[in-house]
C-alpha cells in the first residue's frame, strides 16, 4: 500500500473536517429548490415572525440582521432592522442589509420577492411547516443550515417529548 503524501493528508483532513462546505453545502428547501451556502450563515434575515422565533430558540439571535415588522418576540426583535411585513417585503432593504441567508415562508412571502432575492445572488431558504411535527422538523433543518445541528436536534427532541407528554395527558379527556 502506498504512503500518503503530506499534501494528500492535508486535503483529506480538510475534506473530513469541513465536509459540508468543502464545495458549498446544498440544502433542499420546502419548495424543492437547492440552496447552496459556502459557510455557516452569519447575517440572516427572517421574513416572518415564526422564523424569527425559531432562530432565536436556536440561539441565533445574534446572527439576525433583519426581521419583519411584526416580529416582536423576543423583545430584542422590536429593535432589529425591519424589512417590511411578511406579505410585503422591502426587497431593496433586504439587499442593503447584505445577508448571507434569507429565510422565507411559502405561505406568506410572495414568490416574486423570493425569486428577486435569489436572482441577486442571496441564498433564500423557504420553509413551510403546517403541523407541530413539521415545525419541529423545520427547527432541526434550520439548525443544520445554520451550523447548530446538535443544539437543534437536542431542542427538537425535548419538544417532541413534551408533545408526547401533553398528548398523553389529554388523550383520556373529553
Amino acid at each position: 500500500m502506498k504512503k500518503m503524501t503530506t499534501a494528500t493528508r492535508g486535503l483529506l483532513f480538510l475534506l473530513l473536517a469541513f465536509p459540508a462546505y468543502a464545495t458549498g453545502a446544498g440544502f433542499e428547501d420546502f419548495l424543492g429548490r437547492k440552496v447552496t451556502l459556502n459557510a455557516d450563515p452569519m447575517r440572516i434575515i427572517s421574513l416572518a415572525p415564526n422564523i424569527t422565533e425559531m432562530l432565536y430558540f436556536l440561539g441565533l439571535g445574534d446572527r439576525l440582521v433583519g426581521v419583519t415588522t411584526f416580529s416582536d418576540f423576543p423583545l430584542e426583535a422590536k429593535s432589529w432592522p425591519k424589512v417590511g411585513s411578511y406579505t410585503d417585503v422591502n426587497v431593496e432593504k433586504v439587499i442593503t442589509l447584505d445577508p448571507d441567508l434569507v429565510i422565507a415562508t411559502a405561505d406568506g412571502n410572495k414568490r416574486g420577492d423570493v425569486e428577486t432575492l435569489k436572482q441577486t445572488g442571496i441564498p433564500v431558504f423557504v420553509i413551510n411547516p403546517r403541523t407541530v411535527h413539521q415545525v419541529l422538523d423545520t427547527v432541526e433543518k434550520l439548525g443544520v443550515i445554520c451550523g447548530v445541528r446538535e443544539i437543534a436536534e437536542r431542542k427538537a427532541r425535548e419538544l417532541r417529548k413534551r408533545v408526547v407528554s401533553v398528548v398523553g395527558a389529554v388523550s383520556k379527556r373529553e
